[in-house]
């Protein structure tokens, strides 16, 4: 496994800035947190992004009103749910159902993770907000922004030497 610090940094960067810069929707019982379009990279970019997007979120983290909680749970879901993305991206790349799988996975662990174990666990979230409401705003993220994303990313990958 190769990771290259760059592309890394570069994950990273994107996604705490997209977060910082959107946090009005980013952070919240409901939220639509678009820097998580960026957690299937790792389907198609490899292992760097999983380190990228858990960096990310860390500094993303930093501001959230959840505090030091949001920083460890979220960085996380986001390792968790990266490395389960790049395993599906290794075994069965370059099928749509295995990205729609990868963003099932994502959903499912943010939905968890997020939705019920910070939020309604912790913080105290009425279940039937905080799980929900973070399945649908992980769907928009996961389900609709980076599966795009993915592809289009995938398309460029192809047409590259």
């Amino acid at each position: 496994m190769r990771v290259s610090a760059a592309r890394a940094a570069t994950i990273a960067s994107v996604y705490a800035v997209l977060t910082i810069i959107l946090s009005p929707i980013s952070y919240g019982p409901i939220q639509v947190r678009v820097a998580d379009a960026l957690g299937l990279l790792p389907y198609s970019l490899g292992f760097s992004a999983v380190i990228g997007l858990t960096a990310g979120c860390a500094i993303a983290n930093a501001i959230s009103p959840y505090g030091i909680w949001d920083i460890a749970l979220g960085s996380l879901t986001n390792f968790i749910g990266g490395s389960l993305v790049w395993v599906i991206g290794r075994k069965f790349p370059r099928k749509l159902w295995s990205l729609i799988l990868a963003a099932v996975v994502e959903i499912s662990i943010t939905t968890l993770i997020i939705g019920y174990v910070l939020l309604h666990l912790m913080y105290n979230e009425p279940a039937f907000v905080s799980i929900p409401f973070t399945a649908i705003g992980s769907t928009i993220s996961y389900g609709i922004l980076g599966v795009g994303l993915t592809k289009v990313i995938e398309r460029r990958l192809e047409g590259s030497p």
